[in-house]
């Protein structure tokens, strides 16, 4: 399992004088990194501060960056972009500290990343309690500095073997997208101020073409007019297979419509003009939807170039303020598809709930104030309810809106309450793939909570569980779900709890994971059988391209839980309530 993410200390409010990490990426495979990754938190709490972090990591300065607190007006801001392969154990790091900018790759005598200082025995419990100073303090001692190599020349022969190790550079392309508006003034120009158009420059250059070619057109023109004509000609063709082609592609893909962009150069003898047609009618770029201008800004500006390349990162900082509920969603699945087919993580900082996607809450990324100490948390995995946390639930709908809004009112979804984010991701993905096979919506949410914990901790879970309408429960069939479905018994009428034993068929499995096939679990082995969140993370996000590599024993299984709970009926699915004190020895048992 590989990954990459951000290590950030003493940058601005965040990390102060304690690490705080950034989940980026589930693995680093070039053509499978590609993610959306959303910030989201109240107002003023510093969600821009983390684009910036990432923004300046090759930033020659970092003092302004120094936290504003009483106590650490000397803290040098410290920022890393780590990619570790977890098989393995390796590490390589690019790391910004106070004014110096270096790249350390941990090498042993044949090549290999050794583990890192850092993180020595690196496995998914030190992202998820990455303030464990001992843990650090221990991995320091591991790898002699006479083993370190420094590189700080980005085409250095132990960069290229990283390049070749992990498929991606190291030290990636970083943009922070700012909108830059295209009126439709913008798109005519005149020979003599040709050159000083960003946007006829931009789009010449993603055909193979220059200034210095329409300047030609026009000087052989002097002498004959079809000369122009001719290059006029050779530019459209160009304009229609690259331009229109991929606009259209990217944009009605989003859209699923039968409309078609086209874009077309006119060479006048007093202006250069681009102008757009719509199903061959002539349209005003200033009188289209916001949406769509929107769009049109966004590919002219950035998308079409060429730019971009696998393993890069753009960051957005609430980019959708502007636009209306249906088009935020559709910015929000062209970003994601975008991302996946090209290898590109877009991380966006927003306080909208419509660009949240209750099927990718692994997206999600909460940055809150600290209950101790200063500055801000980052919490990579989100939980509707933490035993540690209680009030999480209640800080998302007060500052957020979404989950009691869209989901928990809703009364055409069902709402199934999960033990944490890796059953979220399993039983998530298989509803997806579900969907799509039968090509129809599902009205059924999973939300994950992080786990039941202590009898104390269920019974506060229970309690605030049971404020919701129909909530209903889903746990493993261990010690710990058969006691919370007991403890629940007092809140039948406002709480369903249901294990994996009472699904018919299902009687002999134990946990989700039990609903794999043996050979399923040996492929998927670091995930499932690890219980590694990140993994499932990114099984729940390829899975329709990997439905072939399922047995039809795994897809089964969870096709009888998802049948469960589509036809699940309070009234005649009430809880299975056991004597606790006759059956705790059997309870014990298990």
């Amino acid at each position: 399992m590989n990954r990459r993410f951000l290590k950030i200390k003493n940058f601005k409010n965040i990390g102060i004088d304690k690490y705080q990490y950034l989940n980026l990426n589930n693995t680093l495979d070039p053509y499978k990194m590609g993610e959306l990754v959303i910030i989201i938190g109240e107002n003023n709490v510093g969600k821009s501060n983390i684009l910036e972090a990432i923004e300046r990591i090759n930033s020659n300065n970092l003092e302004k960056d120094i936290p504003d607190f009483i106590g650490f007006d000397k803290s040098l801001p410290e920022i890393s972009l780590v990619c570790v392969e977890n098989e393995y154990k390796n590490e390589a790091t690019h790391k910004r500290e106070g004014n110096y900018n270096t790249l350390k790759i941990y090498l042993d005598d044949a090549g290999f990343t050794k583990t890192s200082i850092e993180f020595a025995n690196s496995n998914e419990n030190i992202i998820n309690n990455a303030n464990n100073d001992n843990k650090e303090k221990e991995d320091n001692k591991v790898i002699d500095e006479n083993e370190t190599k420094e590189i700080t020349n980005n085409d250095s022969e132990e960069v290229d073997i990283i390049k070749e190790k992990y498929g991606i550079n190291i030290k990636p392309n970083i943009f922070y997208y700012k909108e830059n508006i295209i009126k439709n003034y913008d798109l005519t120009t005149t020979l003599e101020n040709i050159s000083e158009s960003k946007f006829f420059k931009a789009l010449l250059k993603s055909i193979d073409f220059n200034i210095d070619t329409i300047k030609l057109a026009y000087e052989k023109g002097k002498k004959n007019f079809a000369y122009r004509e001719d290059y006029e000609k050779e530019i459209n063709s160009k304009l229609n297979d690259i331009v229109s082609k991929k606009f259209n592609e990217l944009y009605f893909n989003l859209n699923k419509s039968i409309q078609k962009y086209e874009f077309y150069i006119r060479l006048g003898d007093n202006n250069i003009h681009i102008y757009l047609k719509k199903n061959n009618q002539a349209i005003n770029l200033d009188n289209q939807s916001i949406g769509f201008k929107w769009f049109f800004n966004l590919f002219f500006d950035f998308l079409h170039s060429d730019l971009l390349k696998r393993g890069d990162i753009v960051l957005m900082d609430e980019l959708d303020a502007h636009l209306s509920l249906p088009a935020r969603r559709d910015l929000r699945k062209f970003l994601k598809k975008f991302a996946r087919d090209n290898g590109i993580t877009f991380m966006v900082a927003t306080h909208n709930p419509s660009f949240i996607d209750i099927n990718h809450l692994d997206e999600i990324r909460i940055v809150k104030h600290r209950k101790e100490g200063n500055g801000v948390e980052i919490i990579n995995d989100f939980h509707t309810i933490n035993p540690d946390d209680v009030d999480t639930l209640e800080d998302i709908i007060n500052s957020f809106g979404i989950l009691h809004r869209d989901i928990l009112t809703n009364p055409n979804n069902r709402v199934v309450f999960v033990e944490g984010i890796t059953d979220y991701n399993y039983l998530t993905a298989f509803k997806l793939l579900r969907e799509n096979e039968e090509n129809k919506e599902i009205n059924m949410v999973f939300l994950p909570i992080s786990g039941i914990g202590n009898k104390e901790t269920m019974k506060t879970i229970i309690e605030k569980l049971s404020k919701f309408r129909n909530s209903i429960v889903f746990t493993d069939a261990d010690k710990a779900g058969l006691i919370f479905q007991e403890l629940s018994s007092g809140k039948k009428d406002s709480l369903k709890v249901v294990n994996l034993k009472d699904i018919p068929d299902l009687n002999n499995k134990k946990e989700i994971e039990d609903l794999f096939s043996e050979n399923d679990r040996k492929n998927y082995y670091y995930v499932i059988e690890k219980k590694n969140t990140k993994g499932s993370s990114l099984f729940k996000n390829t899975i329709l391209n990997n439905k072939s590599k399922l047995e039809e024993e795994t897809i089964n299984n969870f096709n009888k839980v998802l049948d469960f709970f589509i036809t699940f009926n309070a009234d005649k699915n009430p809880n299975i309530h056991i004597d606790y004190n006759s059956s705790i020895d059997k309870i014990d048992k298990i």
